[in-house]
């Protein structure tokens, strides 16, 4: 227990010291700074970017720079002569075409990119965005809504080219959809067509509808009629190690954690003082 309480003493100190002592040492702070110029230099950072840049911004900088995406999931070409509908009338309702993917094992994905090539119906105006949203599996059909983004800014030629906020997912199969999104009354006059492949790749694409063919929930392609039966598609981001035992044996401590930790060793701290004094006093 004498050691316990010696050793809290020691760690409240230091915590104190830390309190007192926010700012790195100017000796510090200029190699830190020295060693940033310098891969700053090397990773080709804009100067005016650097101007504005903390030391914790520019460390965060620096580990961003070094995350590199690559290639994730790719169904890619063959490409059939066809696309499937998958659009989105602001106020009016959608279809929305889903396809799976799956994260292997051992994995964790940081999803930040999407590549989904398709072309406008004859006579479509342009889509004035473009909507992403991931599912989790529900026994083979898309389930639970997991993330949706709705965005303004992306690269369009036909085919999307969408960065968005980063997703991040755990090993599991998952379902994701595209969809154009306009501001326009009909789907006559705005369309949007995700490209099939003439393969079929894992599970076959289910689309949903809101009342522009009738109405459905999730429906196969197959019981719709629909003879292609994916889509093509290329998920890019990064990829890091995943371990469900590593993840539930550490456990995060929020701000109100800390508080109680800090007063808990503060406690200690102070009755390791008084036992201190109690014992000089007898001797």
């Amino acid at each position: 227990m004498r050691i316990l309480t010696q050793f809290a003493t020691i760690l409240l100190l230091c915590l104190i010291s830390i309190s007192s002592n926010a700012q790195f040492s100017a000796d510090t702070d200029i190699r830190l700074n020295d060693k940033i110029e310098s891969l700053e230099s090397q990773m080709n950072l804009r100067k005016d970017d650097k101007a504005f840049m903390t030391l914790a911004d520019k460390l965060m900088a620096i580990y961003d720079a070094t995350k590199m995406n690559v290639t994730l999931y790719d169904q890619a070409p063959p490409y059939a002569s066809t696309g499937i509908v998958a659009t989105e009338l602001s106020g009016v309702g959608h279809t929305y075409t889903a396809d799976e993917f799956e994260i292997p094992a051992g994995e964790q994905w940081e999803i930040s990119e999407i590549f989904a090539p398709g072309f406008l119906s004859l006579g479509s105006v342009n889509p004035d965005g473009v909507k992403v949203l991931f599912y989790n599996d529900d026994n083979g059909i898309p389930g639970a809504l997991i993330n949706e983004q709705s965005l303004s800014s992306f690269i369009f030629t036909g085919d999307f080219m969408i960065n968005i906020n980063p997703v991040n997912l755990i090993p599991g199969k998952y379902w994701m959809a595209v969809a154009a999104i306009f501001n326009a009354p009909s789907i006559t006059s705005a369309r949007w067509n995700w490209y099939t492949s003439t393969q079929i790749i894992g599970d076959e694409f289910h689309l949903e509808d809101t009342g522009f063919f009738g109405g459905f929930t999730w429906t196969s392609a197959s019981t719709l009629g629909v003879t292609d039966r994916s889509s093509v598609f290329m998920i890019n981001g990064v990829s890091s190690p995943y371990s469900p035992d590593s993840a539930e044996a550490i456990p995060t401590m929020g701000q109100w954690g800390l508080i109680a930790l800090s007063c808990l060793i503060l406690i200690i701290g102070i009755s390791y003082l008084k036992q201190s004094e109690f014992s000089f006093e007898k001797i």
